[in-house]
């Protein structure tokens, strides 16, 4: 193993993984979870029905926010 050789090297993880690691710890806490739920919820409302997917752009759109798109959360490896 590396680290015998070079013990003071350290492992670095991508921003990616290391902001997924911190949501999948977060995910744990009862709130946030409830969160999660909601907005998942809230993806498949939206998402599955053409109509509500054009009403929920043109909110995002009176509202000017730079996001207008609705996306489904990934998990990661």
């Amino acid at each position: 193993m590396m680290q015998n050789r070079v013990p003071f090297m350290s492992g670095v993880h991508c921003m990616a993984q290391c902001t997924n690691l911190v949501v999948q710890t977060l995910s744990n806490l009862s709130l946030v979870g409830k969160f999660e739920n909601l907005f998942a919820s809230m993806h498949n409302y939206f998402a599955h029905n053409p109509k509500r997917h054009l009403e929920a752009s043109k909110f995002a759109k009176l509202l000017k926010c730079k996001g207008n798109k609705i996306v489904k959360n990934m998990k990661t490896h």
